[in-house]
């Protein structure tokens, strides 16, 4: 089933070639680019998208005028790599440079609504984030969600300095002939610093963890099955 897809889109991208050949000529497109992108074209066909999506990145890097139609294409294979979330950035991308009106604005729809089908599957499987790849335990956390560090309000010292008398030991006022009022400070005990109130003196607290965000699992590199099992 899957060879014949490729089949099928192998033959897609031979008609929609000819038609960007056409296409090129009027954009008056730079020839490294031009050559690039039938290169990617070529390994659509024979059905290597992998190849084509490190051909497509390598046309972007290229500081020239890139054909509009390049972004339908690359969302073509971003989708044959199952990279869903990329797809459709770049699909909409199209709709954006052609306002809807584009040479592929049918198949790019129809694009669209295989890729709504695919997001909404990865969204209600439990197994992997919004983008497909599988959700794995942190390593950070031990799924735990968060991580031990030094308090954040007192950077571990256990204490802060007093608000009332700023740190003097002391609250200084100005007396009724202008002269400064010395006080010893309640606030503190003439200490200068009072607990922090945030890790109550302990200078740790649960953070949480940098890595996963508080989740207890990340995203692994590897696309799901949507299943339990893999």
């Amino acid at each position: 089933m899957k060879r014949l897809r490729v089949f099928m889109v192998a033959i897609f991208v031979l008609l929609l070639a000819g038609q960007m050949g056409v296409a090129q000529k009027k954009e008056k497109i730079d020839p490294e680019v031009s050559a690039l992108f039938k290169t990617a074209q070529k390994q659509m066909v024979d059905g290597k998208f992998e190849e084509a999506n490190v051909t497509f990145r390598e046309i972007l890097t290229k500081q020239k005028t890139l054909p509009k139609d390049l972004c339908y294409f690359f969302a073509e294979t971003l989708y044959q790599i199952e990279q869903y979330q990329n797809s459709e950035n770049f699909l909409n991308k199209y709709f954006d440079l052609t306002h809807g009106q584009g040479k592929f604005n049918s198949e790019a729809r129809k694009l669209e609504k295989k890729l709504k089908r695919r997001i909404r599957r990865n969204h209600f499987c439990h197994y992997c984030n919004d983008k497909g790849y599988r959700l794995i335990a942190c390593e950070m956390c031990d799924e735990e969600g968060f991580v031990i560090g030094n308090c954040q309000r007192c950077s571990g010292a256990g204490n802060i300095m007093c608000p009332t008398c700023k740190g003097e030991g002391v609250v200084i006022s100005k007396a009724s002939n202008g002269e400064n009022s010395y006080k010893d400070c309640d606030n503190c005990k003439q200490k200068g610093f009072i607990q922090c109130s945030t890790c109550k003196g302990r200078k740790k607290t649960k953070q949480d963890c940098p890595k996963c965000y508080g989740a207890g699992f990340r995203p692994s590199e590897k696309l799901c099955e949507h299943s339990k099992n893999m």
